[in-house]
C-alpha cells in the first residue's frame, strides 16, 4: 500500500525500492512484480521492464499471468513480433493456461480465428476466459443466438467471467 501511496504523488524511484524491498521479502507475489515492471517502465522504459518479468518469470516458473501481462504491454507498445515470440514461448511453458489462449485468440487475424478458437477451447479444457472471448467475437459477428448460449453456459460454470460476457453482449447490442 505504500507504493500505491507514493505513487499516487508521482515519486516513482521510492515506489522502485518499496517493491524491491516487498520482493525481497515475498517472491512469490505476482500482482507485487507486476507493479514494480509497471514503474520501471515509467522510470526506465518498456526494455526494462521486460528485465524485470524475466526475473519474475524466473522465481515463479508457469505462472500464466506474468506471460499474459508482459504480452500485454508489448502489444501496447506496439511490438506485435516480440508479443508473438513471447506468447509462443508462454504456450509452451503453460500449455492449458485459459488466460494465455484467450489473449492468443484476441491475438490473430480473422482468417486464421475459427482455427485458433478451436484450439484453445480444446487446449484449455473449456477455459471460461476463453470462451468469453469466443463468444464476444461471435456475438461481433452478429451471431448472437448462439453467442447467447454460450454465455449462458458459462455464467454456470464461472460466474464472475460469465456475468461479464452477459454485460458485453447486451452492451453491444
Amino acid at each position: 500500500m505504500l507504493g500505491q501511496l507514493e505513487e499516487r504523488f508521482a515519486r516513482f524511484e521510492d515506489v522502485r525500492e518499496i517493491y524491491q524491498k516487498g520482493l525481497h521479502n515475498c517472491q512469490n507475489c505476482i500482482p507485487l512484480w507486476i507493479s514494480l515492471a509497471n514503474v520501471v517502465e515509467k522510470i526506465d522504459g518498456f526494455s526494462h521492464a521486460q528485465n524485470v518479468y524475466s526475473q519474475a518469470k524466473e522465481v515463479n516458473p508457469c505462472n500464466p499471468e506474468l506471460w499474459a501481462v508482459e504480452i500485454d504491454r508489448c502489444l501496447e507498445n506496439v511490438k506485435k513480433n516480440k508479443a508473438c515470440l513471447l506468447m509462443a514461448r508462454a504456450l509452451q511453458e503453460c500449455p492449458a493456461s485459459g488466460v494465455l489462449w484467450a489473449t492468443y485468440v484476441c491475438m490473430v487475424s480473422d482468417d486464421q480465428l475459427e482455427f485458433v478458437y478451436s484450439k484453445a477451447l480444446s487446449m484449455s479444457n473449456n477455459d471460461a476466459n476463453v470462451i468469453v472471448v469466443v463468444v464476444a467475437l461471435m456475438s461481433k459477428n452478429k451471431n448472437i443466438e448462439v453467442a447467447r448460449d454460450w454465455f449462458e453456459w458459462v455464467v454456470k460454470t464461472d460466474p464472475d467471467n460469465g456475468e461479464f460476457g452477459v454485460y458485453t453482449i447486451e452492451m453491444s447490442h
